[in-house]
């Protein structure tokens, strides 16, 4: 007969509870390394030194969902802590870790940089996204950080990667000293001057890229602050 003491004193919406989060771990949970095709349960979001000291403010993940910093304090996993050191234009000098710079690496330092799709049109979360040579592979673009860009799935496939058709979306780095990760050159029907533009969406204003890059703005005097956009 078991020891009363030792019987199971949870009721059946807990067993249940618990049994599910168990296979969950078990699966997806805590030890498992990161990787492009992410678990359910990954939550990836960036925040600045501030926030994660003080345990205030929010932030959105790379899947859209807003939440506080203490939260995500509460649900991280510490063997999943980046660093990532930018520079006063919002560009990452250093992305922190012991192994060498690759794909979801560059991923996690564009979160942190744009924090959603950098194209016109609906802001796409990172998770949601695809990364986009800013200027094409098949044209002499490397897959180097500050050639890639966050771009949702349906507006990346209407990119002219050539650069040759006035109808479509094309991206270009910006010019020499200018803040912004890509602009986009809009097609003649949308603006007939196919003026470059950027994008700022609300879901990635307080991203700790785009926040320094309108300090960097401002500071240089080069562009009027974006306001946001989308």
């Amino acid at each position: 007969m078991q020891d009363p003491a030792e019987a199971d004193s949870r009721n059946p919406a807990q067993r249940r509870h618990d049994a599910l989060f168990a296979a969950i771990a078990a699966g997806y949970g805590r030890g498992k390394e990161l990787a492009p095709g992410r678990g359910t349960t990954t939550i990836v979001a960036a925040v600045t030194l501030e926030q994660l000291a003080a345990r205030t403010g929010t932030a959105v993940t790379d899947a859209g969902v807003r939440m506080t910093v203490d939260q995500l304090v509460e649900t991280c996993d510490a063997r999943d802590l980046f660093l990532q050191v930018m520079d006063f234009h919002g560009r990452s000098l250093f992305l922190g870790r012991s192994r060498r710079l690759g794909s979801v690496d560059q991923y996690l330092a564009l979160v942190g940089e744009e924090g959603a799709s950098s194209a016109p049109g609906p802001a796409t979360p990172p998770a949601f996204s695809q990364i986009d040579h800013i200027t094409s592979w098949l044209f002499g673009g490397r897959t180097d950080l500050t050639n890639l860009t966050l771009v949702g799935p349906e507006a990346h496939a209407g990119i002219d990667d050539s650069r040759t058709d006035p109808r479509r979306w094309q991206t270009i780095p910006p010019p020499k000293g200018c803040p912004d990760r890509v602009l986009w050159i809009p097609p003649e029907q949308v603006d007939p001057s196919r003026a470059p533009t950027i994008t700022v969406h609300p879901a990635s204003w307080t991203t700790p890229g785009q926040v320094l890059r309108r300090q960097s703005r401002a500071l240089l005097g080069l562009l009027t602050p974006a306001r946001p956009t989308g």
